[in-house]
């Protein structure tokens, strides 16, 4: 975004906060009152900027598909979807709703993935504290244990194993998906993916031309897989970098010790680019027994 807040000269611009935030403080900064033509004017410009600057589908679809001036590029899409319909007046039964979610939800699974949506949505509903619903600009793996303590799923259940066995399933698919669903493969859209994740991960792929070229590429790169799929939801925002690790043991302690746990199973990768991704970090730590170990911000559910 320093294209766009370096035209306000008299504006430093700090690429460690949120873009959002950012415009915010400019906005107080140029006295711009919102409503105003003015505002309303460079909310546009900004808006074009974060859409393009940040390869999001879901902002281009608010902002070039179907402009919404008070778009908050931070909300949950869902919800903002609701929000430009009845800005719209869009009626549920009519073409143009059905042509606008149709888009709407095309952009969202380019950005978030199907697997992981259609997993949430299976498990979204309920009522008051009972209620759950999936936000795709937060954490998947958060939400799964925030899932787990609203569901009411005990440390040992079968609907909380069973539970987990489905959103690794629904991750592995989603990350093979955007970055390369075949180690062996050299068809144009499975290089497109390894390409993506040399990308991703800094790495210069130049000629690789090959699954096998790009994953020695990345062999050294050690990052918790959740991280790479949170930041590339969140459109690799510059105030939150990739977090890299020296070391498979670094890597091993972050994953265990953060709230809650940020771990996948070795033996649920079995193809694609995921495969090359993962390290063998349980060999640091000893196995987790009920009442041990990191504790799940939002309840008990086991790692």
């Amino acid at each position: 975004m320093n294209a766009y807040f370096s035209a306000f000269k008299s504006f430093t611009y700090d690429s460690k906060v949120a873009p959002e935030s950012e415009f915010q403080r400019l906005t107080n900064a140029r006295h711009w009152k919102e409503g105003s033509k003015t505002y309303k004017r460079h909310r546009r410009a900004f808006l074009s900027a974060l859409a393009t600057q940040t390869l999001s589908a879901v902002h281009r679809f608010f902002v070039e598909t179907y402009p919404f001036p008070s778009y908050d590029p931070t909300a949950n899409p869902k919800l903002e979807f609701e929000r430009l319909a009845k800005a719209r007046r869009w009626n549920p039964r009519r073409k143009a709703y059905h042509k606008a979610k149709a888009d709407f939800d095309r952009a969202f699974q380019k950005e978030f993935g199907a697997q992981v949506l259609d997993f949430f949505e299976e498990h979204e509903g309920g009522e008051g504290d009972g209620a759950f619903v999936y936000d795709a600009r937060r954490s998947a793996v958060e939400q799964l244990y925030e899932l787990a303590d609203i569901r009411g799923w005990g440390w040992r259940s079968q609907e909380w194993r069973n539970a987990k066995l489905e959103f690794y399933d629904a991750i592995a698919a989603d990350f093979n998906n955007t970055f390369g669903h075949d180690g062996e493969s050299v068809s144009e859209e499975n290089m497109a993916g390894w390409h993506f994740l040399c990308v991703v991960l800094g790495v210069d792929h130049g000629n690789a031309t090959t699954p096998a070229e790009c994953a020695n590429l990345v062999k050294d790169k050690h990052v918790n897989i959740y991280d790479i799929l949170d930041f590339v939801r969140d459109g690799m925002p510059q105030h939150r970098p990739l977090k890299f690790h020296e070391t498979v043991k670094d890597l091993s302690d972050y994953s265990y010790g953060c709230v809650p746990p940020r771990i996948y199973p070795l033996d649920r990768a079995r193809r694609g680019s995921l495969v090359f991704v993962l390290r063998g970090i349980s060999k640091f730590h000893k196995l987790l027994k009920p009442g041990q170990g990191p504790v799940p911000a939002a309840g008990s559910a086991p790692a």
